[in-house]
């Protein structure tokens, strides 16, 4: 009685045919680590021609250009492309898929087949490749039917070109809340942030979840000792919170104990001790679920687009922690994406707030400094340079592990996302 064969081949160019047994398995295999192919075959030969299996690669031309060259290369990939599922199909129902265990991408096969395989030039789309559950791949989908989830990639008009998911737009239009550190059917203001995005800060495609507070912290989750000066004085009629007024600290970004003011954070007790033992120890449980970073700190005048400032912010870094404060190109791209081509200072327009769901309507420090002043966002929305001497609200921010998953929730404020402790 004959027994089923199965052959494995992890690079097939051109026609072959096989005599084999009844049934043929193939499997081809691309792998993401080193963008090599290995060609390796198992065959028993009998007396039966089942018939001819062949394999078509095309590589695409330019990134973005979705136009293919047939390549006639025997190492048909090189470093630069990624395996596009949506194009590569088989013509006798072969199926091809990524496997994310191994890193590679499998056809198989049960009939002789004619299969396409194409390859995008550039780095791989993350919402393209993952498969699981967790919240880097969940939000990142969302770029597909979310128009408020921007994948800036080099084909994105004026975009941060960091192959980061963004979210921009009007407050009430961008559906990113998510709760965080409690567990319950409701989820209070001190537990409310807001996905700023999706992002592969290391550039080694391993994705994280950026969050910021969705309200401004209170006085009693900063604390009153560290670079805490008083009670906000400043709130008017802008502010988008629900706090109130006695609620909000104002904060130094650094004041010593020698009555000396600098723009290093490092050293800056809002780094270390409101926000990284403060604010971090609350969470208790949930403090693991944050990623520890090296927070970018270098920037330059508001005088720029939000992209010209995005390519100055990693000139310098900050020593690791996990708990840090907003970019300037976070809060320039959380606007809608006609405010990108504006400097920095204009954004302070009326239609520009209107749109962007990060503007809260106080003054706010970010990470960013210029020259021996440090910048902050104004109640009037836009970034401006200060001395240190000045003091303003404190928005934390962190990144999530990258295997952190996503259980529930649509992302409205009344039903944030949910995620697995």
């Amino acid at each position: 009685m004959k027994t089923d064969k199965k052959v494995i081949i992890m690079a097939l160019l051109g026609f072959f045919v096989m005599p084999i047994c009844a049934v043929i398995i193939s499997n081809y295999y691309f792998s993401r680590s080193d963008r090599k192919v290995e060609v390796r075959q198992k065959i028993d030969v009998k007396d039966e021609v089942i018939g001819t299996n062949s394999l078509s690669i095309y590589l695409e031309t330019a990134e973005g250009s979705g136009e293919y060259t047939l390549s006639d290369s025997d190492v048909f990939l090189t470093d630069g492309y990624y395996f596009n599922e949506d194009k590569s199909k088989c013509e006798n129902g072969g199926l091809l898929s990524f496997d994310k265990s191994t890193g590679k991408v499998r056809m198989s096969t049960n009939a002789s087949d004619r299969c396409y395989v194409y390859f995008d030039k550039g780095v791989p789309k993350f919402h393209k490749i993952c498969n699981d559950d967790t919240l880097a791949c969940q939000i990142a989908k969302k770029n597909e039917i979310d128009n408020t989830l921007y994948y800036h990639d080099s084909n994105l008009i004026n975009g941060a070109e960091d192959y980061s998911y963004r979210y921009s737009g009007a407050s009430e239009s961008v559906n990113n809340y998510i709760c965080f550190g409690k567990v319950g059917t409701t989820c209070d203001n001190d537990h409310l942030y807001r996905i700023i995005g999706v992002f592969d800060e290391d550039g080694d495609e391993v994705y994280n979840v950026k969050l910021i507070k969705a309200d401004v912290a209170s006085i009693n989750q900063l604390g009153t000792n560290g670079d805490y000066k008083g009670k906000y004085s400043k709130i008017t009629s802008e502010y988008k919170g629900s706090l109130i007024a006695n609620q909000i600290g104002e904060y130094y970004f650094n004041y010593n104990i020698a009555n000396s003011f600098s723009n290093d954070w490092d050293s800056s007790l809002l780094n270390t001790i409101n926000l990284n033992t403060n604010y971090l120890n609350a969470f208790g449980d949930y403090a693991d679920l944050i990623r520890e970073t090296n927070w970018y700190t270098g920037s330059r005048s508001n005088s720029a687009t939000v992209k010209e400032f995005k390519n100055s912010e990693p000139v310098s870094q900050s020593k690791a922690n996990k708990i840090g404060l907003m970019y300037v190109s976070d809060y320039g791209y959380a606007a809608s994406s006609d405010a990108w081509t504006n400097y920095l200072y204009d954004y302070q327009k009326a239609t520009i707030v209107a749109n962007n769901w990060m503007f809260k309507g106080l003054n706010e420090w970010t990470m960013a400094k210029f020259n021996t002043t440090e910048i902050f966002i104004t109640y009037a929305g836009h970034p401006n340079h200060n001395s240190t001497v000045y003091d303003g609200a404190v928005s934390p921010v962190f990144y999530l592990n990258f295997d952190v998953d996503l259980i529930g929730g649509s992302g409205t404020k009344s039903d944030p996302f949910r995620i697995k402790l």
